[in-house]
């Protein structure tokens, strides 16, 4: 959405049609399309039809609607096929309270 608004031109409204709007989340891919640099997000928490996702540096936690949460090191495993869920119990329990503090804010419901 940033990315959009800025090509647009326009800036994202605090109210529509009378109601107040949750603030903007993102950042702009414009600078890097001009061939620079922008800071990467420290966390990216995203929902698309019950499937979940968190990203936290080189670490995403992800999962299916319906399914457990699935860990990768997507340094190590860009193909995200080796698992670490098992493995890194305190790191799943981390990310998934980041997903749901984020899903209740955003007002998604958090099916874990």
């Amino acid at each position: 959405m940033p990315t959009c608004l800025e090509l647009a031109g326009t800036s994202y409204p605090e109210r529509f049609r009378g109601r107040s709007l949750l603030p903007l989340e993102g950042a702009s891919l414009v600078p890097i399309f001009q061939g620079g640099r922008r800071d990467d997000h420290e966390v990216l928490c995203w929902n698309v039809a019950g499937s979940r996702a968190v990203r936290m540096g080189r670490w995403k936690l992800v999962a299916a609607k319906g399914k457990p949460w699935e860990l990768y090191d997507l340094q190590a495993d860009r193909s995200e096929m080796d698992n670490q869920a098992n493995d890194q119990p305190d790191r799943v329990r981390e990310m998934s309270e980041v997903y749901v503090r984020w899903a209740k804010r955003v007002g998604i419901a958090p099916n874990r």
